[in-house]
């Protein structure tokens, strides 16, 4: 269900932008059923390390969006962002991963996406631009229980 544009920069409401191709690219990093899960889904967890390099785990709004080189991103925006833990946090150390998943058993999907974290704070609201690293899903283009993995790059853009 397409969600209402929330200000997010590039977010286009949840409505799946098209793709030429039945995999992931460079420029798509998601394949498209993955894209039109994390599109259907309002809540991932995202993990992030605190100043003690303690793991924290947070429930968070998303969007699937595009960065300014057109590469889709996972974008998290919200209420007061820049004096969150989470934002604070992601600017001392921008590793981090965000999990979506819906239901449990047989019928268990979900997309697990670790990345670096980039702070966008120009005009506007601030957010937070997940770049993908490595992409796991099951249940997606897969039978439940089955993963599939992705490894895109090994280090933070740039």
């Amino acid at each position: 269900m397409p969600r209402p544009d929330d200000g997010i920069p590039g977010s286009n409401g949840g409505a799946r932008v098209p793709d030429d191709g039945p995999g992931a690219s460079a420029q798509e990093p998601f394949s498209p059923g993955e894209a039109a899960f994390l599109d259907q889904e309002p809540l991932g967890r995202l993990a992030y390390l605190d100043a003690s390099g303690a793991p924290v785990v947070v429930p968070v709004g998303f969007r699937l969006t595009s960065d300014e080189q057109g590469v889709r991103v996972i974008a998290i925006a919200g209420h007061e962002l820049r004096e969150s833990a989470k934002y604070r946090s992601l600017a001392r150390d921008p590793r981090c991963a965000i999990v979506v998943d819906s239901s449990i058993g047989p019928s268990a999907r979900g997309v697990l996406v670790k990345g670096f974290a980039r702070l966008v704070d120009g005009p506007g609201r601030p957010v937070i631009l997940i770049a993908p690293t490595r992409i796991s899903s099951w249940g997606i283009d897969t039978p439940a229980f089955q993963r599939q993995h992705r490894t895109l790059v090994s280090s933070p853009p740039s």
